[in-house]
């Protein structure tokens, strides 16, 4: 019997039935006025992506709009990215379009579209939760034009901002008509992180769980591409993957390439097949194209989903002609999908032809990569995904963008990602100046992502400034240690500053309020500010109001203070009020709590 040669066509979606309509049943929830979340999972190559694909063309036929995103590993970092892929359809519409769905409380989302939002991030840190509200705006305003499925696939790769976006999302999706449905890849030693188990353990979820082919639908799939087979032949194949439909499809084609013959013969030797040995089978098969191909391949792996072709090129060190010419070779052989961006057809494909480079070929390929992207003006963060992942390139543009991206990420309120990335920085050729800013970053950095060796870091960059400069990053230094809940160290770091400069001229406010942060530390301190109170009353003139907010703290500290010590109630409730915004005075003593009707004076 001779074996039929194996096109890439798709597993037929067997075996599903309970997921496609647990699906359709969202869907119609999401016409009705009733969103849902839905939540699929399982190992890669169970058949998640199809799911989505289904859910997806089950919605456009059923005439509901659909935002469609892709998490990749080395997207990540990049903040907004889920998100922007998202809203990609209202980025390509008309300005009056996008005027019309970035109304009201959609407004700030156009700070996305624009690319505005990465300075303000930076700059701003409750720009963060602005543009989380402002997604979810977006998102109902373009629901209330026609229901929505929003379907996000390898959410584990999702960054940090559009998982906040998603699960604020979430949060409140019953009101609207929405379905948002997300697949998680399962069963690897990689860990999933909180805030993408926060978003698919959702107590409001349904979550799907599609099993392994059954026998008899593997020996359906095995029959369809191989008629003839045996019933030991089919067993053998659906063993050697574990009914895993996307390792069935690829050991059939590598069977069929190999002219294996679908008869009991061959049975033992498939049987004995693993299944790690069926995806090294796909490496086999990739062998067999020309080492261009392969160098085009390893270029779309690294530069992960949905990659332009003259970008690939570019990283493959390939003419675009000649890389139009192998992208068509290897969408006809099912390795890299038919869309315009370049994809592999399956994610399993991407992980086997990275996990076949050596670490020096892909840091080597990361470099090219993060070069070929800042050239062409990609974003930095996207740009810093590549530079994390590769060796020093020794030139300013490397450093500047590790700084800009760690900014955002710090914006974004991910104080980890921004050290990580000023850690690499460190990597690069610096002058000494641009080095003490760098790790004073990080130290901060550091600070904020709780790690006490931000201390030691701040600390060590210190000597390399003036004094004024170091007693400014002693009051920093020592109001994060204070809000850590070591007020010990804040005091002593306070009172370091203030033996670095005058009171008198330009340092007159910068020593103000290190005394009056050093006093407020010894409240919670007190072998280093025996009487805080005392230590603090001076320097606030009761006779007028709060100059800003170091003294508004003061005010209602030395009130508690006072309270809990015993001492003046009346002048504790003053101090308190004026602390709330009350002109000095204006109480009436007696009189009721501030904001009421009667507790303003003449």
């Amino acid at each position: 019997m001779v074996a039929r040669r194996v096109t890439p066509e798709r597993i037929p979606l067997l075996e599903r039935e309970a997921e496609l309509h647990a699906l359709v049943s969202a869907l119609d929830d999401a016409r009705g006025g009733q969103g849902r979340l839905v939540a699929i999972e399982g190992p890669a190559g169970v058949g998640k992506s199809r799911l989505l694909e289904e859910a997806v063309r089950e919605a456009r036929g059923s005439g509901l709009d659909v935002l469609r995103a892709r998490g990749g590993e080395g997207e990540r970092d990049f903040p907004f990215g889920i998100a922007l892929q998202l809203i990609e359809p209202v980025a390509r519409a008309t300005a009056a379009t996008r005027a019309k769905l970035t109304r009201g409380a959609a407004a700030a989302s156009a700070a996305l579209l624009d690319g505005s939002a990465w300075e303000r991030l930076g700059a701003d840190p409750s720009m963060l939760f602005m543009l989380v509200h402002a997604l979810y705006w977006l998102t109902s305003n373009l629901a209330d034009r026609r229901p929505l499925l929003v379907a996000v696939d390898d959410i584990r790769y999702a960054d940090a901002a559009s998982l906040r976006y998603l699960r604020y999302l979430a949060h409140r999706i019953a009101d609207l008509p929405v379905a948002l449905v997300v697949a998680l890849r399962t069963g690897e030693p990689l860990s999933v992180r909180e805030d993408v188990l926060a978003l698919v353990r959702d107590e409001h979820a349904t979550t799907l769980a599609p099993s392994p082919l059954g026998a008899a639908a593997a020996a359906a799939v095995v029959r369809r591409h191989m008629p003839g087979a045996t019933d030991d032949f089919c067993a053998a194949c659906s063993e050697a993957t574990g009914g895993n439909p996307f390792l069935l499809r690829e050991l059939l084609l590598t069977l069929s390439a190999d002219g294996v013959t679908p008869t009991g013969a061959a049975a033992p030797a498939v049987r004995s097949m693993a299944p790690e040995s069926v995806s090294r089978s796909i490496l086999v098969r990739l062998a067999r194209f020309s080492p261009e191909a392969v160098a085009l391949g390893r270029a779309v792996a690294v530069l992960g989903d949905a990659v332009a072709l003259d970008e690939a090129a570019a990283v493959a060190q390939l003419d675009r002609p000649r890389a139009t010419e192998l992208a068509a070779q290897l969408a006809r052989a099912g390795v890299l999908g038919a869309d315009a961006a370049l994809s592999f057809a399956h994610p399993l494909l991407q992980t086997a032809v990275l996990a076949d480079m050596t670490p020096l070929e892909r840091s080597a390929a990361h470099a090219r990569a993060a070069r070929v992207l800042h050239d062409r003006g990609r974003s930095v963060d996207l740009v810093a995904a590549h530079l994390l992942r590769a060796p020093a390139v020794g030139e300013p543009w490397a450093v500047e963008t590790l700084r800009q991206a760690a900014a955002h990420s710090a914006g974004e309120g991910t104080p980890g990602a921004a050290a990580e990335r000023l850690r690499r920085a460190l990597q690069e050729p610096l002058g000494p100046v641009a080095r003490t800013e760098i790790e004073i970053a990080l130290g901060r950095a550091e600070l904020a992502a709780g790690t006490r060796a931000g201390a030691e870091r701040i600390e060590g960059a210190l000597r390399a400034l003036p004094a004024r400069r170091q007693a400014a990053l002693l009051l920093e230094l020592g109001q994060t240690l204070h809000v850590q809940e070591r007020p010990a160290d804040a005091a002593v770091a306070f009172t370091r500053g203030l033996a670095l400069v005058d009171g008198d001229g330009e340092d007159a406010d910068l020593v103000r309020e290190l005394r009056v942060s050093r006093a407020l530390a010894g409240f919670w301190a007190p072998d280093h500010v025996p009487d805080a109170a005392e230590a603090v009353a001076p320097l606030l003139d009761e006779g007028r109001a709060p100059a800003g907010r170091v003294d508004r703290v003061a005010l209602v500290t030395i009130a508690t203070a006072d309270l809990f010590a015993g001492r003046d109630r009346e002048q504790a409730i003053e101090r308190a009020w004026r602390a709330w915004g009350g002109a000095p005075g204006s109480r009436t003593r007696g009189s009721a709590t501030p904001g009421s009707a009667t507790s303003w004076g003449s």
